[in-house]
C-alpha cells in the first residue's frame, strides 16, 4: 500500500503542477494574439508546431528507457543523458548545414530568418533536460520536478510581458516576434542550469555503450509511438484546410481548434497520472502478484476519476465555454465536445492499460497500435471531412482511440492479466460514455441535464465505494496523525 500512496502523491503533485502550468500558458496566448497580427502569429505557430516532431527525435524514447533500466543498472542515467547530448549535437550540425534550405522551404521574410536558430537552441536545451527531469521523478523528487517546470513557465511569462507589453529588447532584434523565442531560450537555459544542479552526478558517471544500444533499441519504439500520437492529434487540422473549400476552411478550422481546447481538462488529468505511473511501472522491488494488484487498483481508480471528470465537464459545459471561449461565434463547435471527451477517455484508458508493454519489454506493441490509430484518423478525416466537416475530425480521433483501447484491453487479458473487477470496469466505461453522449444532447440549462449528471456521479461513487473507502480512511488516518 506504501508504493500506491507514493503513486497517488506523485500523481497529485504532477497533476496540480500541470494544471497551474496550463493556466499560466492561457495568460501567455492572449499576449501573443494582442501583440501580433494573424499572419505573424501564424508564423510563430508554424515554427513551434514543427518543433513537436524534433523534440521526440532528440530524446528518441530514452526517457522511458531510463525508467526501464535504472533499477537494474546504475549507469542508466549518465548513459541516457550523454545519448541525448549526442543526438542534440547531431541535430545542431544538421541544422547549421541545412539552414539555408530550411529558410528557402519556409519562404519567410528576411526578418524571420533567425527564428529557427533560436528554436534549435531551445530544442537542444529542452532535450538535454529530459533525463535530468526523469531522474528527479525516478528518485521521488516530484516537488522539485513540478517546481522547476512551473518556474520555467512563470519566467517565460514574465519575460514575454517585459518584451511585448513593456517594450524591452526591441532594439536587439529584427522583428518583435524574435523576442518570444529569446524569452523561451532564457527560461529553458535557466531551467537547464537548475535541473542539472540537482542531477550533476550524471556528468561524472561512466557510460556504457552496450547499455546505450539496449536503451536505444527499447526507446525507438517509444519515439515512433510519439510521432504517431502527434499525427493522431494534429493531422485533422491540416486536412481541414486541405479538404474544405477555401472560403470556409480557416473559419471551420478556427472553430474546431477553439472548441478542441475543451478537452484540455481531461488531458491534464491523464498527463498527471502518466507522470506518476512511469516510475511505478518499472519498480521491480515488489513481487509480481503484489505489483499487478496495485496496478489494477490504480487503473480502476484513475479510470473512475476520468469518468467523473468527463461527466462533470458536460454538466457545466455552458459555463466552462463562456469562461474559456468568450466569443459566441465559436459556440457552434461545442457539439464536438461529447465526442472529444469520449476520445480523451479512451486515450487515457489506453495509456494506463498499455504501460505493461514497457514493463514486459514489448514496446513495439504500443508503437504498432498507435500507428494503426494514426492510419484510422487519416482515413476517417480524408473520407469524412468533405461530407461532415470538422465533425469527421472528432469522429476520426474518437475512432482511433476506441480501437486502440479495445486492442490494448484484449491483449492485456491474454498476455498480462490483471485482477481488475472487469464487470464493474466495463460498466464504468459504458456508463461514462452513455451519460456523456446524453448530456451532450440535452438543452444546456435544463434541469434534466443536472439531475442526470448528479445521479450518474452518485451511482458511480457508490459502485466504487468498496475501492474508495480504504483509500479515504488511509488518507484520513495520515492527516490525523499529522
Amino acid at each position: 500500500m506504501g508504493k500506491l500512496k507514493t503513486l497517488f502523491k506523485d500523481t497529485a503533485v504532477y497533476g496540480i503542477s500541470t494544471i497551474v502550468g496550463r493556466l499560466l500558458f492561457f495568460f501567455i496566448t492572449p499576449i501573443y494574439v494582442s501583440s501580433f497580427e494573424p499572419k505573424i502569429y501564424g508564423i510563430l505557430t508554424d515554427v513551434y508546431s514543427l518543433s513537436a516532431f524534433v523534440v521526440i527525435l532528440l530524446a528518441y524514447g530514452l526517457e522511458t528507457a531510463y525508467f526501464k533500466f535504472s533499477k537494474s543498472n546504475s549507469l542508466a542515467a549518465s548513459t541516457a543523458f550523454w545519448g541525448t547530448v549526442g543526438s542534440s549535437t547531431l541535430f545542431g550540425i544538421l541544422l547549421y548545414c541545412f539552414y539555408p534550405e530550411l529558410i528557402e522551404w519556409k519562404a519567410y521574410d528576411n526578418s524571420f530568418h533567425w527564428l529557427f536558430a533560436w528554436m534549435g537552441a531551445i530544442l537542444i536545451l529542452d532535450a538535454l533536460c529530459v533525463i535530468p527531469f526523469a531522474s528527479l521523478r525516478e528518485r521521488g523528487l516530484s516537488i522539485y520536478y513540478a517546481s522547476f517546470k512551473l518556474a520555467n513557465i512563470l519566467l517565460n511569462l514574465i519575460l514575454v510581458l517585459l518584451f511585448l507589453k513593456f517594450g524591452y529588447g526591441h532594439q536587439w532584434v529584427h522583428h518583435p516576434i524574435e523576442l518570444v523565442f529569446i524569452a523561451n531560450f532564457i527560461s529553458s537555459l535557466a531551467t537547464f542550469i537548475a535541473v542539472m544542479f540537482y542531477s550533476r552526478a550524471i556528468l561524472i558517471q561512466k557510460t556504457s555503450w552496450s547499455l546505450w544500444k539496449s536503451m536505444a533499441k527499447f526507446g525507438i519504439y517509444i519515439a515512433l509511438a510519439g510521432i504517431f500520437y502527434i499525427i493522431v492529434q494534429n493531422i485533422d487540422k491540416q486536412l481541414l484546410i486541405e479538404l474544405l473549400p477555401d472560403e470556409i476552411a480557416y473559419t471551420q478550422m478556427g472553430i474546431y481548434s477553439a472548441c478542441f481546447k475543451m478537452g484540455i481538462f481531461m488531458l491534464i488529468i491523464i498527463q498527471g497520472i502518466r507522470l506518476g505511473l512511469a516510475p511505478f511501472m518499472f519498480d521491480t522491488s515488489s513481487e509480481e502478484s503484489i505489483f499487478r494488484k496495485q496496478y489494477a487498483l490504480a487503473i480502476e481508480l484513475f479510470s473512475l476519476f476520468l469518468v467523473l471528470g468527463m461527466i462533470g465537464i458536460m454538466m457545466f459545459l455552458p459555463l466552462i465555454a463562456k469562461l474559456f471561449i468568450p466569443n459566441p461565434s465559436y459556440w457552434e463547435g461545442l457539439k464536438i465536445v461529447p465526442y472529444l471527451l469520449i476520445a480523451s477517455l479512451m486515450f487515457g484508458l489506453y495509456s494506463f492499460l498499455s504501460m505493461w508493454y514497457q514493463r514486459t519489454n514489448r514496446p513495439y506493441i504500443g508503437t504498432f497500435l498507435m500507428g494503426l490509430g494514426a492510419l484510422i484518423a487519416i482515413v476517417v478525416n480524408y473520407l469524412g471531412i468533405p461530407k461532415w466537416g470538422y465533425m469527421a475530425s472528432v469522429y476520426g480521433l474518437m475512432g482511433a482511440y476506441i480501437f486502440m483501447f479495445i486492442c490494448s484491453y484484449t491483449l492485456g487479458l491474454k498476455y498480462y492479466p490483471l485482477p481488475i473487477h472487469h464487470l464493474r470496469f466495463i460498466f464504468l466505461i459504458l456508463t461514462g460514455i452513455g451519460v456523456t453522449w446524453i448530456l451532450g444532447h440535452i438543452p444546456s440549462n435544463g434541469l434534466l441535464k443536472y439531475s442526470l449528471g448528479t445521479l450518474a456521479l452518485v451511482c458511480l461513487g457508490l459502485l466504487y465505494r468498496p475501492v474508495l473507502s480504504p483509500l479515504v480512511l488511509s488518507i484520513k488516518h495520515k492527516l490525523t496523525n499529522h
